[in-house]
This record gives structure tokens, C-alpha cells and sequence, in this order.
């Protein structure tokens, strides 16, 4: 019985993709909540490590490990970037500077928000290099960078102590390369 007393409806379960997820499910009938509806207690049994990892598989784009036939996807890379105008002059030929900075990324990293990896990067070679010359001069030259810079994916990494509270956990950003 609802507390106005003309609702006869009542939740006897709590349906869940888990089994055995949720336990001691009772109502609190001493709380007002200002309508027809009761509080619902229950204790949920979850295991903080296996749904962490779950998050952060679902969270995090796994990186190709191996780029098939690197050849073809720079032609095609070629191919799509060579009819755009060439909009900024090129202030130096820093192609080689920029294939350095990309050697000396690491592997195997977590993607930013754009979901482009280290090794995506390294194996589009000379057009990706040609694309990302003309942005960081267009960079330089206009003072402004692209939004997509300011944006980031934040992961919470537990550190110590009690798993409940918040000021345990550290913020990480994932920025894009």
C-alpha cells in the first residue's frame, strides 16, 4: 500500500543483468520523499576490480597493434589529402623534426579523444607528416589551436586507502597525441 493510500502498487524486485547482484532489497517507509513513491534500500555486491577493468576496456580504444599493408593506406592517405590547397605556406621543411617527435612516441599508449594512436601516426608516414606540417604551421602563424586540443577523456586511477571516497582516486587526462 502506497502512503496515500489509494496505490496498491509495490516493487517486489529489482530486475538486474547480474546474478546476485543486489541483496537485503527492503522499502524505508520513514522517509517522506513528497510523493506516492518509497525509498528502496538494498546492498549491492559488486567486485571493485572486475568492474574497474570492465570501465576501462570500455572506456579506453584498444591500438592496432599492427597496421596492415602500411604502403596502401599512405597512398589512400596520399590520395585524399593531396586535393586540399595548401592554405599556410610552409615556414621550414620541418617534416624531419615532426617524424622525430612521432619516433619517439611511445607504444601501446591509450588514445585521446580522437582515438589516434602513436602507431596510427607513424604508419600513415609522409602524408600524415605533409597534414600535420600544415597544422602546426597554421598553428603558429594564426596563434590559435583547434578545439580538439583543449579536450580530453579523464579516467579515475585508485591510489590508496578506503576505495570509497573520491580524494583516493587520481585524475588522469588522455590527451590526444
Amino acid at each position: 500500500m502506497s502512503p496515500d493510500g489509494a496505490t496498491k502498487n509495490e516493487i517486489d524486485f529489482i530486475m538486474s543483468t547480474k546474478k546476485q547482484i543486489f541483496n537485503d532489497v527492503s522499502v524505508i517507509n520513514a522517509v517522506k520523499t513528497g510523493s506516492d513513491h518509497r525509498l528502496v534500500r538494498g546492498t549491492l555486491n559488486i567486485d571493485v576490480k572486475l568492474e574497474r577493468s570492465r570501465l576501462m576496456r570500455s572506456t579506453l580504444r584498444p591500438a592496432p597493434v599492427h597496421i596492415h599493408n602500411a604502403e596502401s593506406f599512405q597512398l589512400e592517405l596520399r590520395n585524399q589529402f593531396d586535393c586540399l590547397g595548401s592554405s599556410v605556406d610552409d615556414l621550414n621543411d620541418g617534416l624531419d623534426e615532426i617524424s622525430v617527435a612521432l619516433q619517439q612516441l611511445k607504444n601501446n599508449k591509450a588514445p585521446g579523444d580522437d582515438g589516434i594512436t602513436a602507431e596510427l601516426l607513424r604508419a600513415a608516414g609522409e602524408p600524415a607528416l605533409r597534414v600535420l606540417q600544415k597544422l602546426y604551421n597554421s598553428v603558429i602563424l594564426e596563434g590559435h589551436t583547434p578545439k580538439a586540443w583543449s579536450r580530453s577523456v579523464v579516467v579515475l586511477f585508485f591510489k590508496k586507502g578506503d576505495k570509497a571516497l573520491l580524494k583516493n582516486y587520481r585524475p588522469i587526462s588522455l590527451l590526444s597525441h
